[in-house]
C-alpha cells in the first residue's frame, strides 16, 4: 500500500517551537537519509499519519512525500513518539528510502484456520511470536505473513524458516524461532481425587504425632530482650528477659484547678530542684491546698 503525505520545511526547532506547533493542531517531524542533506525538520498533518498507522501495511507503508509542493521522493516512518498519558501523537521520524537497497523491517504475523488439534483433540493454540524481522527491498515489504493453522495437531508447530521458504524476503530472525504450535490443555485434578488426598495427608499427620493430632509448634519472635517458647498448637506464649520491670508511677487523683492528675510525688520533685538551685523552697500542693 502507498500513501502520500504532504509536509511544509519548518525554520525553527526546539521543544517551545514544537509546543507551539502542536498547539496549532500540527505535528513536528524531521525527515533523513538523503545523502546532500542531514535532516530536514517538517510539519505534517496528525491526522494523515493516523490513517497510515491504521491502514493494513501499517508503519511498513511506502509514503511518498511532497515537501512545500515538490515531490522528495519515498520515504518510510521509521520511529514515532507518543504522550504516555494520552498517547497523542508528539514526533514522527520519516526515511528516505533507496529503492534499489534492501532495508530491515518487522512484519507481523497472521494466522487463518482452525487447527485440528483444538476441534479433533481439545489442544490449545499458543500464538508464541505475533512479529519478526525480515530483509527484503522496499517495493516487496509484505503488509503481513500468513500462517495456516488448519493442519497443527498436538505438539505440531510452524517456525520462521517454515514461512520463509519460496518468499521474495529473507529473515533476520533465527531460522528456528518458534511462531504457533499446539499444546496439550492443562486439567486440574478431579475433586474426588483432591479430597482422598487431603484425607491420606491428615492420616499421615496423625499417625506420626501418635493420633493424638496434636501438632507441636514454635514461633521465634525475633525481638531484643524476649525469649520464645514452645506450646501445643497455635497457643504460643512469651516471657520477657528483661531485668526491671516498667512500673507505672503513682498518681495523685486528686485533680488540680487545671482538672489534670499529678503525680503524688511531685512536691518533693519541685523541693529538691529549688534546694540545687538555691532558691527557697516554694509551697506544695498540700499547703496551696491547706
Amino acid at each position: 500500500m502507498q500513501a502520500t503525505l504532504v509536509a511544509a520545511t519548518r525554520k525553527t526547532r526546539g521543544k517551545n517551537e514544537a509546543r507551539r506547533l502542536r498547539r496549532t493542531g500540527r505535528l513536528p517531524a524531521v525527515v533523513y537519509g538523503k545523502a546532500p542533506v542531514e535532516s530536514v525538520a517538517l510539519d505534517i498533518d496528525p491526522k494523515a499519519v493516523l490513517r497510515i498507522l491504521h491502514s493494513e501495511s501499517g508503519i511498513n507503508t511506502l509514503v511518498d512525500l511532497q515537501v512545500d509542493g515538490s515531490d522528495s521522493g519515498k520515504v518510510l516512518i521509521k520511529d514515532i513518539q507518543h504522550d504516555p498519558v494520552t498517547d497523542a501523537l508528539l514526533h514522527v521520524d520519516l526515511f528516505h528510502l533507496a529503492m534499489d537497497r534492501a532495508i530491515v523491517v518487522t512484519v507481523p504475523v497472521t494466522l487463518h484456520g482452525e487447527a485440528a488439534g483444538v476441534k479433533q483433540q481439545g489442544g490449545l493454540l499458543d500464538f508464541v511470536t505475533r512479529e519478526f524481522q525480515i530483509e527484503c527491498m522496499p517495493a516487496e515489504i509484505p503488509e503481513h505473513v500468513d500462517v495456516d493453522v488448519s493442519d497443527l495437531m498436538i505438539g505440531d508447530g510452524v517456525r520462521v524458516r517454515d514461512v520463509a521458504e519460496g518468499a521474495d524476503w529473507t529473515p533476520v530472525s533465527d531460522r528456528d524461532t518458534l511462531l504457533v504450535h499446539v499444546t496439550t490443555a492443562k486439567t486440574g485434578p478431579d475433586e474426588d481425587e483432591e479430597e482422598e488426598t487431603e484425607a491420606e495427608a491428615e492420616g499421615a499427620e496423625g499417625e506420626a504425632d501418635g493420633g493424638d493430632g496434636a501438632v507441636e509448634r514454635c514461633r521465634l519472635l525475633v525481638r531484643p530482650g524476649w525469649a520464645a517458647i514452645g506450646a501445643a498448637g497455635d497457643d504460643c506464649r512469651a516471657r520477657s528477659l528483661r531485668r526491671r520491670e516498667w512500673r507505672p508511677r503513682a498518681v495523685d487523683s486528686r485533680p488540680r484547678q487545671s482538672g489534670r492528675a499529678v503525680p503524688r510525688d511531685a512536691p518533693q520533685r519541685r523541693l529538691r530542684g529549688d534546694r540545687r538551685a538555691g532558691q527557697a523552697p516554694r509551697p506544695g500542693l498540700r499547703e496551696r491546698a491547706g
